[in-house]
């Protein structure tokens, strides 16, 4: 067991010596921004801008949140490599050996909250498993992982769907049945649910901004690219300049956030935001949100076949999705998609 601890202690320095202080991701300085702003919306996770709130004294900047996601990581490895060696010394060596793997190893250099949620569950698992067969710290240490679940969920909300099996782990880790998990599923999803609701927008008081809806816009876009035709609710410049942008140079369908912070195409969302009805619109940078009115909603459905250029923009000539308008919807000939089954 000491040698478990070694290692682990081994493997935490050669992360710091190799990555400190951490390589700041594009959404991840978002969050780093709302420190000194305060602001506190559901794009990003109000979560993660509070803890890195509260440990940022320790390293400030990068350097804080990348020592977390690293202890927990190497906490986590050691923590199950302590439980193996209850039953073999070389399994527990190379369960310590397998944190150095590149895919999960490498990914430690970024600062992203994906990171974090995956270390903070690794730790849950981690610590349900050593506590398995010790009676005394059965339930205490059961509370602490259910409280780590629970943290990941508030990371990333969208976790609630994976969450229950997580949770049928700490209810029943001896015992695991996927029965079992089936039955807790509805009332775990639930649970996951609400739990976001209350801390997000009952406790923390979080804005809503929205994020699901970055998505229309993306897909108006792509629908105006192939179709040559504006599909937004909203008129541009009279002399057609912008126009022109949206069917040749705004989209990319590698990047979403075209319409938000890459020039010359910002003026979308600045127009677009002028035009919302809600009080919570907010200006300028994909991290803030919008409320979609009903008129920008319809097109989506009206110009469906007109979106399958966005999936298969080799196999779909662009003329053929031409015809397609905002309140009349595409009329297209039949295409052979028998290739993608």
């Amino acid at each position: 067991m000491a040698l478990v601890c070694v290692m682990a202690s081994a493997g935490f320095a050669l992360t710091i010596l190799i990555f400190y202080p951490g390589y700041l991701t594009r959404d991840a300085t978002f969050v780093r921004s709302y420190i000194q702003t305060w602001h506190l919306g559901d794009w990003q996770s109000p979560l993660m801008t509070i803890v890195w709130w509260l440990i940022d004294p320790i390293s400030p900047g990068t350097g804080s949140m990348f020592l977390l996601v690293a202890a927990l990581y190497w906490l986590g490895f050691a923590i199950a490599a302590l439980a193996v060696a209850r039953l073999s010394a070389g399994l527990a060596i190379a369960i310590v050996l397998l944190a150095l793997a590149p895919p999960a190893f490498m990914s430690l250099a970024m600062i992203w909250r994906d990171i974090l949620f995956g270390a903070a569950w690794l730790l849950a698992a981690a610590i349900i498993y050593f506590a398995t067969d010790r009676s005394r710290l059965h339930w205490a240490v059961r509370g602490l992982a259910l409280a780590l679940i629970g943290f990941g969920i508030l990371l990333r909300p969208n976790a609630i769907v994976a969450a229950p099996v997580l949770i049928a782990y700490g209810v029943w880790p001896a015992r695991f049945v996927w029965k079992r998990v089936a039955l807790l599923f509805i009332p775990a999803l639930l649970a996951g649910y609400g739990l976001v609701q209350i801390v997000y927008y009952g406790i923390l008081n979080v804005h809503r901004e929205n994020p699901l809806h970055s998505l229309l816009v993306f897909d108006l876009g792509a629908i105006t690219y192939f179709t040559r035709e504006n599909q937004f609710p909203v008129s541009w410049s009279e002399d057609g300049y912008e126009d022109a942008l949206l069917i040749t140079q705004c989209y990319d369908p590698a990047r979403w956030d075209t319409y938000w912070t890459r020039s010359p195409c910002t003026f979308v969302m600045v127009r677009l935001e002028s035009k919302m009805t809600s009080s919570s619109a907010h200006r300028g940078s994909p991290d803030r949100g919008f409320e979609l009115s009903p008129r920008i909603r319809s097109p989506i459905s009206a110009t469906a076949l007109a979106f399958s250029g966005h999936f298969l923009p080799e196999r779909t000539p662009r003329s053929n999705l031409r015809g397609c308008t905002w309140s009349t919807g595409c009329r297209l000939p039949e295409i052979d998609i028998s290739w993608a089954w």
